[in-house]
């Protein structure tokens, strides 16, 4: 959910088999445009899934209009927003970061866009086999094009397995060992922040390269019961109305922490109300069930829908320092649930089975009131 005509409203983008459809805000609800916004980046023209061929949508030429970025087989194209559709058709910006040139999967082998100079301009960062590259956007300087790809780090690729560090960490795939991209130090640079084995990894960026490397621990690594994404994640957030540095949310079993990069301490902002036994809590639910929140950005009234499940669910809803809003107990299938009432924000929904306690999966929600 995206900004696609620059008014300050969050609108839905969705692509579909043939299309990309965009349902317009009307400040009280969603009108699906008349017109489809383009035929690119779908099934029907080669986007067969987002591990393979991983589409975003943000803005990447700075009016505030949301365009779709896609890493093909062949580079990295671009369809810009004019605030009606998406160009009809889609350029070249980058020759690079394309399965054609080893990128296969977004699992083994991530890219991401986040202003990692500072001039106000989305960039791409890709993490290769034994390297971390970074491709400047050059639209500030008259061009709709990325800048060659270049190595800001040699660690967080995929075989790099941080042999000048005493833990015994590598980067096999995001799920496993996330690599995630915040401003740590407050300066207006995108920096790294990698979750391995038994640390966590911090490289701060200078503009032209990440440097300034340090590990963190403990942290919200596999040893301390972060094993996997899906089901302990791990945000980069500013929880702090302090200052403009970002800091670490995780979800273990035990409740929500929260890591300053800056000072490595490690705060627990919540404990786990819905289980507090350790027995249970080593295990992990391993169901297919498949959760989904409309709309999200939401004014506080959302729709929530367990798919390939008939569960009884808790639902735990933290707010952004951790502290809990509001518990929902046994849940089966759908349910509409009004936390209106909070300010604008982020906030976290922990799904839990209300029977043996078992973490299903958590999700972000973003109030947006007008």
């Amino acid at each position: 959910m995206v900004d696609v005509d620059a008014d300050g409203d969050i609108d839905i983008v969705g692509f579909g088999q043939s299309s990309v459809a965009v349902a317009k805000n009307t400040g009280t609800g969603f009108v699906l445009a008349s017109n489809n916004w383009t035929s690119q980046f779908c099934p029907s023209t080669g986007w067969t899934n987002n591990d393979l061929y991983p589409r975003y949508v943000m803005d990447i030429n700075g009016d505030n209009k949301a365009d779709i970025i896609g890493f093909s087989q062949t580079g990295t194209s671009v369809a810009l927003s004019t605030g009606t559709s998406f160009q009809p058709t889609a350029t070249t910006w980058q020759s690079g970061f394309g399965y054609n040139q080893g990128y296969t999967s977004n699992n083994l082998y991530p890219r991401f866009l986040a202003d990692f100079n500072g001039d106000g301009r989305k960039d791409i960062i890709g993490f290769a086999n034994d390297k971390t590259v970074v491709a400047l956007n050059n639209t500030l300087n008259g061009q709709n094009s990325f800048g060659p790809a270049v190595t800001w780090s040699r660690n967080f690729g995929r075989t790099d397995r941080a042999t000048q560090f005493e833990y015994d960490n590598y980067w096999d795939d995001f799920n496993t060992r996330p690599r995630l991209i915040g401003d740590i130090n407050g300066d207006g640079k995108a920096d790294l922040v990698g979750f391995g084995a038994k640390g966590v990894l911090v490289s701060l960026s200078n503009g032209s390269e990440f440097n300034c490397q340090r590990w963190i621990n403990p942290g919200f690594d596999a040893t301390n019961g972060f094993t996997n994404q899906n089901d302990f994640p791990r945000f980069i957030e500013n929880i702090s109305s302090t200052d403009s540095r970002d800091e670490i949310v995780g979800f273990g079993y035990a409740g929500v922490f929260g890591l300053n990069c800056n000072s490595g301490n490690v705060l627990r902002l919540s404990n786990n109300s819905t289980n507090n036994n350790t027995e249970t809590e080593s295990k992990v639910n391993n169901t297919e069930t498949e959760i989904k929140i409309i709309p999200n950005p939401s004014n506080g009234i959302i729709d929530i829908t367990l798919t390939n499940s008939d569960l009884n669910t808790n639902i735990i809803i933290y707010n952004s320092t951790g502290q809990i809003i509001r518990e929902i107990k046994n849940v089966i299938g759908s349910t509409i649930i009004d936390i209106s009432n909070n300010n604008n924000g982020f906030y976290f929904l922990r799904f839990v089975n209300s029977e043996n306690g078992n973490v299903i999966g958590t999700k972000k929600i973003i109030i947006q009131k007008n």
